[in-house]
């Protein structure tokens, strides 16, 4: 569940828009060439990986329930904890969210 919330962050689309290869109408590849190179940390804290966790639980519950829901709040909560993970200060984050 970890992994789903990290290559489903802000970061990891930032990431793939700025390295991997657009095809027509816009969409990008997700070969190993392009997702292998993203940086991951060698140690994950377990809150962190914990509360993504959870995060992600409850977004497919959510999702379950209702596909219309808005799980925004829950999603930013994510890419919060994805920021912390890589030690962003403010102004990275300000770029990743453009």
């Amino acid at each position: 569940m970890f992994w789903l919330g990290l290559f489903n962050s802000k970061l990891f689309w930032y990431f793939i828009q700025q390295t991997g290869y657009v095809l027509r109408g816009g969409y990008f590849t997700f070969k190993t060439n392009y997702i292998l190179p993203f940086p991951i940390p060698k140690e994950i804290p377990s809150d962190i990986h914990n509360e993504v966790e959870n995060l992600v639980k409850n977004i497919l519950s959510e999702r379950k329930i209702s596909s219309k829901k808005d799980i925004s709040n829950l999603e930013k909560k994510i890419d919060y904890y994805i920021y912390k993970l890589y030690n962003f200060s403010s102004n990275e984050i300000d770029i990743i969210e453009m």
